[in-house]
C-alpha cells in the first residue's frame, strides 16, 4: 500500500532528539543501561549547548533510529514522573534549532498494538514499519 502524503516511514524521520546531559547524572545506572545505552552519544565532540547562557541546557543526541530512543526516553519520563522527580529534559530539533520539549509531552504512542512518533510533536503521522522477517516455511 503507498503510503499517504502525510505519511512517512520511520527511516524518513529528520527530526532529531537530545537528552539533557546534567538529567542524565540522575538516572540510575542499571536504568541507564536498560534503556539508553546504544541510543545516547555520549561523545564529548557532540555536545550541544541549547542555551549558551545556561549551563545545565547541555544536552548529548540520541543516535539511531527516533523512534527506539524516543521509547527509550518515554520509558525514563514516565519513571521520573511516578517517583516525583524532575522530568529528564528532551530536546527536539526539526531542522531550525534546539527546542527543549514541556514535561508533559510524550513522544511516542500506541495505535494499533504498535508504537509511532507522536504526531502531536513530530507534525505528521509516521507509519511504523515493521523490520520483522515474514515467518517462511523451510524443507529439510
Amino acid at each position: 500500500m503507498p503510503l499517504l502524503p502525510s505519511e512517512r516511514k520511520q527511516s524518513d524521520v529528520t527530526e532529531r532528539l537530545a537528552v539533557c546531559l546534567f538529567d542524565l547524572e540522575r538516572v540510575e545506572p542499571l536504568m541507564f543501561v536498560r534503556l539508553l545505552a546504544g541510543r545516547v552519544d555520549l561523545d564529548r565532540s557532540l555536545v550541544i549547548r541549547v542555551d549558551p547562557s545556561r549551563p545545565d541546557e547541555t544536552a548529548v543526541p540520541t543516535k539511531g533510529p527516533v523512534l527506539p530512543a524516543a521509547t527509550a526516553l518515554d520509558l525514563l519520563r514516565s519513571e521520573n514522573r511516578r517517583e516525583g522527580d524532575q522530568v529528564t529534559r528532551v530536546y527536539l530539533d526539526k531542522g531550525r534549532g534546539w527546542v527543549r520539549l514541556s514535561a508533559n509531552a510524550v513522544l511516542t504512542v500506541s495505535e494499533g498494538g504498535k508504537s509511532k512518533l507522536n504526531p502531536d510533536i513530530f507534525g505528521s503521522q509516521v507509519e511504523v514499519v515493521s523490520v520483522a522477517p515474514t515467518p517462511q516455511r523451510v524443507d529439510l
